[in-house]
């Protein structure tokens, strides 16, 4: 943000679970704070999907008023309406390349000296109607 010149607002930030239910929860408190907000970023899909619901009860227009991205593109991403833009990420190809690593450190320490390298697959924007 600092970059983009914008300052990041720390009443705009909430630390929650990562459930649906804290999501709801989050955004009810975050647009009666700062009701002037245009756009949630929420740290996973479930938050977000709980965001998409409460903006619904608030009577707030998705994307209209509001803005809504997750991250993770979980099944339900594509499912709810309307259907959440999140960042993509390949949990399975992440966890195979920590699993791997894990091994080689195993049969391999290192010491104190510096870690391996492990390059995960690069995350990707999944559009759709939440945005």
């Amino acid at each position: 943000m600092r970059e983009a010149g914008l300052e990041p607002d720390d009443a705009a930030v909430l630390q929650i679970p990562d459930t649906i239910d804290a999501g709801f929860a989050a955004c009810v408190e975050l647009m009666e704070r700062e009701p002037h907000l245009s756009a949630l970023f929420a740290t996973n899909d479930l938050l977000a999907i709980g965001a998409l619901q409460a903006l619904a009860t608030l009577g707030r227009k998705v994307p209209g008023d509001v803005s809504v991205i997750g991250i993770t593109d979980i099944q339900l991403a594509h499912q709810v309406r309307p259907s959440l833009t999140t960042v993509a990420i390949n949990t399975e190809a992440i966890a195979q390349a920590s699993i791997e690593l894990l091994i080689r450190l195993i049969h391999e320490p290192r010491g104190e000296g510096q870690p391996p390298a492990v390059i995960a697959p690069l995350p990707t924007l999944v559009r759709r109607q939440s945005t």
